[in-house]
């Protein structure tokens, strides 16, 4: 009897210890994050673009920052598409996400220095986070400005065009968070 007491005293003693943990971690990451953008993803579907869209570049058309499980690339209006790099293919969703907002703007890198105040837009399926980036691309005597995916562990910006994955080093331009 006398060691269910101790346990049950010892778990409660954790609970509370753990509760307190966790709340004095919440108000100090409150304390050192910077000012949120105020940004958001709004369903989107064949080609469709809500108000505030973010532009990322242009072929023949603007395009926009896209994003289908988790993953961003561009969105092309005029083709329907959100079309997405990933290994080594450019993928096609008709149905996808749109980032929207303000207060977000696009910050170039230099050599290998990611700009203040990036914005996680999504994730690698290992959890490493990526970002929204955008790169000239040349096509043939076109150049292009295409968002895609940038990888800081890779320190390489991944961009979706003619049915491939194209990698772009530094530097690469970064949404980024204004307020912060």
């Amino acid at each position: 009897m006398k060691n269910k007491m101790m346990n049950s005293k010892y778990v409660s003693g954790l609970v509370t210890a753990l509760g307190i943990a966790i709340v004095s971690l919440g108000s100090l990451v409150t304390m050192i994050q910077p000012a949120l953008a105020d940004y958001r993803w709004v369903p989107g579907r064949n080609g469709s673009v809500p108000s505030g869209a973010i532009k990322g570049g242009f072929d023949n058309g603007d395009l926009y920052v896209c994003k289908v499980n988790n993953t961003n690339g561009k969105l092309h209006p005029k083709y329907g598409r959100c079309y997405i790099p990933y290994e080594g293919k450019e993928q096609e969703f008709t149905t996808y996400e749109v980032l929207v907002g303000t207060d977000i703007d696009w910050f170039s890198t230099y050599y290998s220095s990611m700009p203040r105040n990036p914005i996680v837009t999504g994730y690698e399926q290992n959890g490493t986070p990526l970002y929204a980036c955008r790169s000239r691309l040349q096509v043939g005597q076109k150049t292009l400005l295409m968002p895609g995916k940038y990888n800081d562990f890779n320190k390489t910006c991944y961009l979706p065009y003619g049915g491939k994955e194209h990698e772009v080093r530094l530097p690469v331009e970064i949404v980024v968070n204004v307020k912060g």
